[in-house]
Protein backbone atom coordinates (compact mmCIF):
# COMPACT_ATOMS: atom_id res chain seq x y z
CA UNK A 1 0.00 0.00 0.00
CA UNK A 2 2.67 2.41 1.20
CA UNK A 3 4.50 1.83 -2.48
CA UNK A 4 1.79 1.97 -4.18
CA UNK A 5 -0.05 5.05 -2.43
CA UNK A 6 -3.13 3.62 -1.92
CA UNK A 7 -5.52 1.95 0.45
CA UNK A 8 -6.19 -2.15 0.02
CA UNK A 9 -8.74 -4.51 1.11
CA UNK A 10 -8.53 -8.07 0.74
CA UNK A 11 -10.46 -11.49 0.44
CA UNK A 12 -13.64 -10.66 2.50
CA UNK A 13 -12.87 -7.53 2.97
CA UNK A 14 -12.51 -6.15 -0.83
CA UNK A 15 -15.73 -4.00 -0.37
CA UNK A 16 -14.65 -1.90 2.04
CA UNK A 17 -11.84 -0.06 -0.34
CA UNK A 18 -15.67 0.93 -2.45
CA UNK A 19 -16.42 2.53 1.21
CA UNK A 20 -15.03 6.04 1.47
CA UNK A 21 -16.42 8.87 -0.87
CA UNK A 22 -14.05 10.18 -3.63
CA UNK A 23 -12.10 13.06 -1.64
CA UNK A 24 -12.46 11.24 1.68
CA UNK A 25 -9.10 11.16 3.87
CA UNK A 26 -7.95 7.82 3.72
CA UNK A 27 -4.92 7.14 7.26
CA UNK A 28 -3.05 4.39 6.22
CA UNK A 29 -2.16 2.32 9.90
CA UNK A 30 0.41 -0.35 10.33
CA UNK A 31 0.14 -2.44 13.12
CA UNK A 32 2.49 -2.40 16.12
CA UNK A 33 3.18 1.03 15.05
CA UNK A 34 -0.06 3.17 14.19
CA UNK A 35 -0.97 5.56 10.99
CA UNK A 36 2.18 5.77 9.01
CA UNK A 37 0.59 7.45 5.68
CA UNK A 38 -2.49 9.32 4.22
CA UNK A 39 -4.33 10.18 1.47
CA UNK A 40 -7.19 11.33 -0.52
CA UNK A 41 -9.31 8.82 -1.68
CA UNK A 42 -9.46 8.63 -5.84
CA UNK A 43 -12.18 7.17 -8.49
CA UNK A 44 -8.94 4.68 -9.37
CA UNK A 45 -10.13 1.31 -8.37
CA UNK A 46 -8.47 -2.35 -9.15
CA UNK A 47 -8.78 -5.84 -8.32
CA UNK A 48 -6.17 -8.41 -8.27
CA UNK A 49 -5.94 -11.83 -7.79
CA UNK A 50 -2.61 -13.08 -9.48
CA UNK A 51 1.09 -13.80 -8.05
CA UNK A 52 1.47 -10.19 -6.91
CA UNK A 53 -1.02 -10.77 -4.03
CA UNK A 54 -0.49 -14.67 -3.48
CA UNK A 55 -3.64 -15.44 -5.82
CA UNK A 56 -5.82 -13.72 -2.87
CA UNK A 57 -8.54 -11.20 -4.52
CA UNK A 58 -7.31 -8.30 -3.61
CA UNK A 59 -8.94 -4.71 -4.17
CA UNK A 60 -6.61 -1.33 -4.44
CA UNK A 61 -7.71 2.15 -4.43
CA UNK A 62 -5.19 5.05 -5.75
CA UNK A 63 -4.75 8.12 -2.77
CA UNK A 64 -3.55 11.21 -4.41
CA UNK A 65 -1.58 14.18 -2.07
CA UNK A 66 -0.37 10.73 -0.57
CA UNK A 67 1.76 11.78 2.56
CA UNK A 68 3.88 9.57 4.87
CA UNK A 69 3.81 10.68 8.72
CA UNK A 70 7.42 12.16 10.14
CA UNK A 71 6.38 9.51 12.89
CA UNK A 72 3.76 7.25 13.37
CA UNK A 73 0.48 8.42 15.07
CA UNK A 74 -0.81 5.93 17.87
CA UNK A 75 -4.00 5.82 19.15
CA UNK A 76 -3.36 7.72 22.30
CA UNK A 77 -2.03 10.55 20.59
CA UNK A 78 -5.61 11.41 19.35
CA UNK A 79 -8.84 11.17 21.01
CA UNK A 80 -10.89 8.18 19.67
CA UNK A 81 -14.84 9.11 19.58
CA UNK A 82 -17.75 8.08 21.74
CA UNK A 83 -18.89 11.11 21.85
CA UNK A 84 -23.06 11.17 21.43
CA UNK A 85 -23.29 14.93 19.98
CA UNK A 86 -22.55 15.35 16.06
CA UNK A 87 -20.48 18.96 17.62
CA UNK A 88 -18.33 16.83 19.68
CA UNK A 89 -17.84 13.98 16.91
CA UNK A 90 -17.08 17.40 14.31
CA UNK A 91 -14.35 18.66 16.61
CA UNK A 92 -12.88 15.50 17.22
CA UNK A 93 -12.43 15.40 13.05
CA UNK A 94 -10.85 18.82 12.79
CA UNK A 95 -8.43 18.01 15.85
CA UNK A 96 -7.45 14.88 13.85
CA UNK A 97 -6.91 16.22 10.55
CA UNK A 98 -4.84 18.95 12.48
CA UNK A 99 -2.55 16.29 13.76
CA UNK A 100 -2.15 14.23 10.14
CA UNK A 101 -1.34 17.81 8.74
CA UNK A 102 1.00 18.40 11.74
CA UNK A 103 3.02 15.25 11.78
CA UNK A 104 3.31 14.83 7.64
CA UNK A 105 6.12 14.57 5.45
CA UNK A 106 5.74 17.29 2.71
CA UNK A 107 4.43 16.37 -0.53
CA UNK A 108 7.00 14.88 -2.74
CA UNK A 109 8.57 16.77 -4.98
CA UNK A 110 8.87 15.32 -8.56
CA UNK A 111 11.12 17.90 -9.89
CA UNK A 112 14.26 17.38 -7.70
CA UNK A 113 15.45 14.45 -9.43
CA UNK A 114 14.85 15.82 -13.19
Amino acid sequence: MLANECMAGANNDCHKVDIPKNGDVIAIYANGLGIVAYGIATEKIIDLSDDRVGNHPTRLRKLSEFRFMAYPIKASDYKTSNTQTLQQVHEEKKEFLALLHERAMPLKDATLFK
